[in-house]
């Protein structure tokens, strides 16, 4: 699709398909515009918790051990740690959807 602007026109050139537009018109607030946008589509997605904090990973450890010696040691130093995520090793041989 090409768009061009020309004056107070809005050119519209598709090349096939169907053209679907949904239109904000009346308002020259950007709060009240955004309003309307967000009654239309519906709220946002608010993430868990857990997700908006301090997130761990790495590749390479060899045993739960490990996992723990890095709780530990953010504990230690008060640092913040939400979530501690492992790489391909909790996998049997590295292949999809097996556990070791």
């Amino acid at each position: 699709m090409n768009v061009m602007l020309k004056g107070d026109n809005i050119q519209l050139d598709t090349t096939g398909g169907d053209a679907h537009f949904l239109l904000f018109i009346g308002q020259t607030e950007p709060e009240v515009l955004l309003k309307k946008y967000h009654k239309f589509i519906g709220p946002g997605h608010i993430p868990p918790f857990w997700a908006m904090g301090w997130h761990q990973s790495r590749w390479g450890y060899s045993n739960i051990s490990m996992l723990e010696e890095v709780v530990e040691k953010y504990e230690k130093y008060a640092l913040p740690l939400d979530t501690l995520w492992t790489d391909l090793e909790y996998m049997n041989s590295k292949q999809i959807f097996t556990v070791n």
